[in-house]
């Protein structure tokens, strides 16, 4: 908590005991007492909240509700229990409404256009279909290269294509060796 936010609770705690006093309530207390009795209020409110600037606003409004109710002087208990609750309400959002059959056919319709697109099987698995090469990059990571399931089309320096075998059996030397990418 920061010193400002520390300074206005202070502030309205002081304040809020002054008026309590100043209404010379039946209990209130003698002059040389008040600095304890702002002490021990002080101890006892603080750690009820973060006391930020709509925390202070609640309890500078309960002491005034508090000064409305008592004809003795009140306890910090009665100020307390005329804290407004901090409610915060959970934004909830309604189930999607049940889709009609005509729409379930629908979108069962785009997913088999957008598995044949990407060349994917229901099961989220590759199509045997000849894939094009692509260029890896330096930085490439080898545990990622030797997690796709084919990789034939890495060439060596001179440009011949490695079979899958011959290119995870590269990949895992480099790997042994203590590299981590290309």
């Amino acid at each position: 908590m920061n010193d400002e936010a520390r300074k206005k609770f202070n502030n309205v705690v002081v304040g809020g005991i002054g008026m309590f006093v100043t209404l010379r309530l039946r209990g209130y207390p003698a002059k040389d007492g008040v600095d304890g009795l702002i002490d021990l209020w002080l101890a006892v409110l603080w750690p009820l909240r973060q006391w930020d600037d709509e925390d202070i606003d609640n309890l500078r409004r309960a002491f005034i509700t508090t000064a409305r109710q008592v004809d003795e002087f009140p306890t910090p208990k009665q100020v307390i229990n005329n804290l407004e609750a901090k409610v915060k309400v959970a934004k909830r959002h309604l189930p999607p409404p049940p889709q009609t059959d005509a729409e379930k056919r629908r979108i069962n319709e785009i997913m088999a256009d957008i598995f044949k697109t990407i060349n994917v099987n229901k099961e989220g698995k590759m199509k045997d279909k000849e894939l094009e090469p692509i260029e890896i990059k330096a930085g490439v990571s080898i545990d990622f290269l030797l997690s796709l399931p084919n990789i034939t089309c890495v060439t060596d320096k001179d440009g011949n294509v490695l079979s899958d075998e011959e290119a995870r059996k590269r990949l895992e030397t480099l790997k042994s060796q203590g590299m981590k990418t290309l």
